[in-house]
């Protein structure tokens, strides 16, 4: 997965070998014998309890947190629950429940402290807490990641979603057999590749989590957190906090990037179509490039200015796409909603390419 911007974050997917997992509590584990640290950020836990209802979320742990694992819950999905002391950061000594997924993890797990931290190994099971540590780029800290850091842990506080989020920016993992933030498609489906965006869980990828970092950024929270900003995309978007409407914003753009390109960063745009008729029509007046259909000409778009510099990157297309939806809509009054001003077709015909997708998010709908 990817860190907030100006921060580049290396999700590592790791598969952990479950092995002849016991159905025991266990207990009594002193940090010199059980250690941990966090591979990405977590919701850090009053308790053992990671279902939808559970409103115990307290703190929302960095990426790098380190901790004495204190004591071991096995969950009905086959799943852990470790209760932790931080060791490090700002929330040192405090203790904290976090999600260990055997299939997906995102902790480190060691019997001894590794030298450096750094140092790759087997895992053999979780009760032997034996791990992998990968190197991950140091993480830069700028104001605008401080400020997205701070409206994910609004969020984390208050989505009434299952499980533990796999990123910084509000992704959602819900635990097996629990509800998630998407309800499934009913007619239009999503292409593989837009999980990179979100996946059927609700749950952020790491191109998702630019597109969310960006629009946190001060120069375009402002407008994509306003009043109605998502317009008759998402109802109830007033009642949402900061951080659920930049995820429903995130939803948004990644039903767009399905209609626009089935979430083909490289995608090519003709400049024409054939109707049903079979007659020749024009489409664009310049052929267009990626997820968002940008003027894929440099100087065409230069006019712009730098948000819409380099459109080579996933993240280069999300802050040139929010840039233009911002400069186009949002400053000017306009909702994203369905309307004739857009600089996209699909939220120009929203009723029907939009719309089957945005009913999905519990969020809005």
């Amino acid at each position: 997965m990817q860190y907030l911007v100006g921060m580049k974050i290396l999700k590592i997917y790791k598969p952990f070998i479950a092995g002849l997992l016991g159905t025991m509590l266990l207990a009594g584990f002193t940090g010199k014998e059980k250690y941990v640290e966090l591979e990405s950020y977590l919701n850090g836990r009053t308790s053992a309890s990671f279902t939808a209802s559970s409103n115990n979320i307290a703190e929302t742990l960095q990426a790098g947190t380190r901790g004495e694992i204190l004591e071991y819950k096995k969950l009905p999905s086959g799943n852990y629950g470790l209760r932790i002391k931080v060791l490090n950061g700002n929330h040192a000594n405090s203790i904290f429940w976090v999600y260990h997924k055997l299939s997906d993890s995102d902790l480190a797990l060691y019997e001894t402290v590794p030298q450096g931290w750094g140092k790759s190994r087997a895992v053999a099971s979780v009760e032997k807490a034996r791990g992998v540590q990968t190197t991950r780029d140091t993480q830069a800290r700028t104001d605008s990641g401080r400020t997205a850091v701070e409206l994910i842990g609004q969020s984390n506080k208050s989505l009434k979603t299952a499980g533990e989020p796999a990123c910084v920016n509000c992704s959602i993992s819900p635990v097996a057999g629990q509800r998630s933030l998407l309800r499934p498609p009913t007619s239009r489906g999503m292409s593989k590749a837009c999980s990179n965006l979100m996946n059927a869980e609700g749950e952020l990828g790491s191109q998702g989590q630019s597109v969310f970092s960006i629009m946190a950024e001060p120069k375009y929270a402002g407008y994509f957190t306003a009043n109605n900003a998502l317009g008759s995309f998402c109802p109830k978007f007033n009642t949402l906090s900061k951080s659920q409407k930049l995820h429903a914003w995130t939803w948004f753009w990644t039903a767009l990037a399905k209609e626009e390109s089935s979430c083909n960063l490289t995608q090519k745009h003709g400049t024409t179509y054939r109707d049903k008729a079979g007659n020749l029509r024009v489409l664009n007046p310049r052929e267009g490039y990626g997820m968002w259909a940008l003027e894929r000409d440099r100087n065409v778009r230069a006019w712009r200015g730098a948000a819409c510099n380099n459109i080579a990157t996933a993240e280069g297309q999300a802050r040139c796409s929010i840039d233009i939806m911002m400069q186009t809509q949002l400053s000017k009054g306009r909702t994203a909603g369905v309307n004739s001003m857009s600089y996209w077709g699909p939220v120009r015909r929203g009723n029907t390419q939009l719309m089957p997708h945005m009913r999905r998010l519990s969020l809005c709908f």
